[in-house]
């Protein structure tokens, strides 16, 4: 038993597992299998918020939140066992393992921390742009895989017209639709990865960023014909 371990009233931060602490990029191979290293970053920030670890066990420095780690994986007792053991594995001591809940049921969260939710802002999303939704380590990291998976997206027919309209007028047609598909299926309005690389290039807001994307992708599609 933690000697350090307390009942607190602070509000719960749920963690979803797959995608967010750990990386996830070989996809699912077993509740109890858990084989990819964790997200950069993410032992380190998980340590922050839990507390101090010494000869005994934990000072407590509970700041916000009660932290909670909930799956797909959580209804299966290996499941559940698999996590804290693959957190041991990557630094945490048993003593912060034991300040973590892993509940069988999803909790009454404060805040959820998921790579596959969507934020519900008091409007319904259009079904058709929810069924493409793009987790972040599937969103692609240079311009170049941008471009690509952009015109992975239109049928043959479709990207044809597109590269024999004239530049400007083609992409300001697509800048409602498509153009707001690659801004929200791409991360334009997080600090994604090709957010960044975008922003470097002097390009400040997800509009002009998506608009940029299209005037490469029309530039691409005419060298290569």
């Amino acid at each position: 038993m933690n000697p350090y371990k307390k009942k607190n009233k602070k509000p719960i931060l749920c963690l979803d597992f797959d995608g967010v602490l750990h990386s996830y990029t070989s996809g699912w191979a077993g509740a109890a299998n858990i084989v990819d290293p964790p997200v950069e970053g993410a032992i380190s920030w998980l340590r922050s918020l839990l507390g101090c670890p010494d000869d005994v066990g934990i000072a407590e420095r509970y700041e916000d939140f009660k932290i909670a780690i909930y799956s797909s994986r959580s209804k299966y007792p290996l499941g559940r066992w698999a996590m804290k053991r693959w957190l041991k594995r990557y630094g945490l001591t048993k003593y912060e393992i034991e300040l973590i809940s892993f509940p069988l049921f999803k909790p009454p969260a404060f805040l959820t921390l998921d790579d596959r939710a969507f934020l519900f802002t008091g409007g319904f999303p259009d079904p058709k742009e929810l069924i493409k939704f793009t987790p972040w380590y599937r969103r692609p990291a240079t311009i170049e895989q941008a471009i690509k998976k952009i015109s992975h997206k239109f049928p043959i027919r479709d990207l044809i017209k597109f590269a024999k309209t004239p530049k400007e007028k083609a992409c300001i047609t697509l800048h409602h639709s498509v153009g707001r598909r690659i801004r929200n299926d791409f991360g334009l309005w997080q600090e994604s990865e090709l957010y960044l690389r975008l922003k470097d290039k002097g390009i400040e807001h997800p509009d002009d960023m998506s608009n940029y994307l299209l005037e490469r992708l029309h530039e691409w599609l005419n060298s290569e014909t």
